[in-house]
């Protein structure tokens, strides 16, 4: 006996106490029978979450053009854009639809939805994800939990476009190292650093570091220490009463005037102690 089809809809349309920029119009999940076509133009943009089907892939024509993926994965609706496919067997699906507008707004901070579909990988962070969307169903209409859906949605949609960002396996673990050696130094950027040292610990040679590092960080690893130095120095100085000497010293340089020509030159000119009283209006304080 075929499996029945069956759709679960939240409506979401109603307004909120709380405006997230990316709010829902409707949401839900979708249990597909044996046998379903489809032929139609959407009227808004939706983000389909394909999680499972005995299929070996979907097979859709969007635009005029054929798309193949296999499961899981996330295949994009775009409004205005006619949409054919034909499910051969059950197939269990998470829908999020937005009013067409937003489409701008996702690609501008970098969700675009030029490539209509793309798979993924069902990781325990996206899986808790998924758990919360599916807890809110049975809540749907209750006061604050529009919001809720607005951002648990955001967040499985940005969960599943930064695994596109992720290294492949058969990739270079080089990369990996690099940022852990940058978050590194933005915990240790007060101590005194050796870069020879830091390389041994993580396991790269210095060549090969330098090389790597340039390739992500626009800064040199030297001018990328002192630029956390002095961000930590605009705190301390406008959060703690103590002269420019100790500021320098609780940052790790040694050479009191050196401290002061970087900032100076990272400042448009200020000095420390003139940025503090520009800021905070301090008394002055000697050097």
């Amino acid at each position: 006996m075929p499996n029945e089809s069956k759709t679960t809809y939240v409506d979401l349309s109603h307004k909120r106490d709380i405006e997230f920029p990316f709010m829902l119009n409707t949401a839900g999940i979708i249990q597909t029978s044996d046998l379903e076509h489809y032929d139609m133009n959407y009227h808004t943009l939706e983000f389909c979450l394909r999680l499972s089907s005995e299929e070996e892939e979907a097979v859709d024509e969007l635009g005029g053009k054929i798309y193949r993926n296999q499961f899981p994965h996330l295949f994009i609706k775009r409004a205005g854009v006619r949409h054919r496919y034909t499910i051969n067997s059950s197939r269990h699906a998470i829908f999020l639809i937005y009013p067409p507008e937003l489409e701008s707004a996702f690609s501008a901070i970098g969700i675009s939805v030029e490539s209509p579909g793309f798979e993924f990988k069902l990781t325990s962070e996206l899986e808790k994800l998924l758990d919360i969307f599916l807890a809110l169903i049975p809540q749907s209409q209750n006061r604050g939990i529009a919001e809720k859906f607005d951002m648990i949605s955001f967040q499985i949609i940005e969960n599943i476009f930064m695994q596109k960002f992720l290294p492949k396996a058969s990739e270079s673990s080089t990369d990996d190292i690099i940022r852990e050696i940058a978050s590194y130094l933005q915990v240790h950027f007060a101590d005194t650093i050796d870069l020879n040292s830091i390389c041994r610990k993580f396991g790269i040679s210095r060549r090969s570091f330098f090389r790597n590092w340039s390739r992500l960080y626009d800064h040199t690893p030297l001018q990328y220490i002192l630029d956390l130095k002095l961000r930590e120095a605009e705190r301390l100085l406008l959060t703690r009463d103590i002269r420019i000497k100790e500021v320098a010293a609780m940052l790790g340089f040694d050479n009191h005037s050196y401290f002061i020509q970087a900032f100076r030159r990272t400042h448009g000119g200020i000095t420390p102690g003139e940025f503090r009283r520009k800021c905070k209006g301090s008394p002055v304080l000697p050097d």
